[in-house]
């Protein structure tokens, strides 16, 4: 039931997953939770993966702004190599559906995405389940929260480094001589 909600939490985008992470460590212990919720952010990344290779970019482009437009491109550009989306993953490492999606619409096979985004979400996944059972060893759920606090910081984070590296990424390169020619 944890690996399909987890998994489920990718797959319907709005829904947060973050929760789950220190409800599954208090539930059955940090080891046991690390590889259920692997299995679901694997199972949901997937998911997401094929669905946006399937449906395609206006799937996509509906549940993001128009605005917004101009900004996917540049980051479907960067995530469509393997190093790109290893920096998609780790910027975007509290938001594994927004990666998943966006690497279903570019032609980074499905291998090197999973390996990179089933690695990259094991670290979170670690530290939030170990929060949740501490929280409970301990009694003192004050942990959790501040581990969830410290997630959206590091969203945040994430966000602006990737546009940033978005940014440089999609700049025109520089005439060879300075005459233009």
């Amino acid at each position: 039931a944890l690996v399909l909600a987890k998994a489920t939490t990718i797959v319907a985008a709005p829904l947060s997953g973050g929760p789950l992470y220190p409800v599954a460590g208090a539930l059955f212990g940090a080891g046991p939770a690390i590889l259920y919720l692997f299995l679901g952010d694997l199972l949901g990344g997937t998911v997401a993966f094929f669905v946006a290779r399937r449906f395609g970019r206006g799937l996509v482009e509906r549940i993001l702004a128009k605005s917004n437009a101009g900004f996917l491109d540049k980051a479907l550009d960067l995530m469509g190599t393997v190093k790109g989306f290893f920096v998609a993953r780790v910027c975007f490492v509290a938001l594994p559906e927004a990666v998943a999606y966006g690497a279903g619409l570019t032609k980074l096979p499905y291998l090197p995405f999973a390996a990179i985004y089933s690695v990259i979400g094991l670290a979170p996944a670690a530290v939030l389940a170990w929060l949740g059972d501490a929280a409970i060893s301990t009694g003192s759920g004050w942990m959790v929260g501040l581990g969830l606090v410290g997630g959206g910081v590091a969203a945040g984070a994430g966000a602006l480094l990737f546009a940033k590296l978005a940014d440089r990424g999609a700049a025109p390169a520089a005439p060879a001589n300075p005459d233009g020619e």
